[in-house]
């Protein structure tokens, strides 16, 4: 009877210190697996151990596969908006100069503008109005997007900046940016290749029996305020003065 008493108590032991191991163990587990899961926003967040073969192990894989999927939609999603930055930016670069367009999304105080000393050159098609009456509204935008294409290779060459199109005419600065110190100079040479350039276009004109164009140049020098003018709903850089 003690013999059996002594083997029962061993066993009591023995089951109570295994219990206890596994216990341990088990509370190690979820504790593992619960800091993974409130951490798993974290790069270095913990991995949770997911060699057991129990339903703890099956639910710490599940959870890694699902940080993984999520990880790999958040990559794909910042790939996505940065793909959609890069495709504004460069949409925007081309509706306004790129140096415009970096310098208005660098600044922080949107209206106004610094005082500065430039040169403007302004240019238009002479006779615009009778000419475009002669062909119809989407060959005068042909027409027009030809010109422009020629004329503004010459501005760009010399370190301007195209300002803005107003119908026929296109109005360009030198020297607001920082870009050019002798802009004056700049100007004047973008205006003579401008003329060579209208010469070889009108030579293409003639061959395909559109009209010629004949444009008129204006450049000043002096101190303009460059900056951003307009209202709260639309705003343009562009110079005063």
């Amino acid at each position: 009877k003690k013999n059996f008493i002594l083997i029962s108590a061993l066993i009591m032991i023995v089951v109570l210190i295994l219990t206890l191991i596994f216990s341990n163990q088990l509370l190690k587990a979820i504790s593992k697996l619960q800091n993974s899961m409130i951490h798993f926003r974290e790069e270095n967040a913990p991995v949770p151990d997911i060699q057991r073969k129990d339903e703890l192990g099956d639910m710490a894989r599940a959870f890694m596969v699902m940080k993984n999927e999520l990880v790999e939609f958040h990559v794909r999603e910042l790939g996505r908006k940065n793909d959609e930055k890069e495709e504004i930016k460069h949409t925007f670069g081309k509706i306004v100069d790129p140096k415009v367009r970096d310098y208005l999304l660098n600044q922080n105080n949107l209206l106004g503008g610094e005082l500065v000393f430039a040169t403007i050159l302004f240019a238009d098609i002479r006779g615009f109005t009778s000419l475009s009456e002669r062909m119809t509204p989407e060959k005068t935008v042909i027409f027009l997007n030809r010109y422009f294409d020629s004329v503004a290779k010459c501005i760009y060459e010399e370190g301007g900046i195209i300002n803005k199109y107003i119908g026929d005419a296109i109005m360009a600065v030198f020297g607001i940016l920082g870009e050019s110190q002798n802009h004056a100079r700049s100007a004047v040479l973008s205006a003579l290749k401008m003329r060579k350039a209208v010469e070889a276009l009108n030579s293409e004109f003639l061959t395909e029996g559109l009209p010629i164009v004949q444009i008129g140049m204006g450049i000043h020098t002096g101190h303009v305020l460059a900056g951003i003018i307009g209202s709260t709903e639309r705003l343009e850089f562009t110079v005063i003065g």
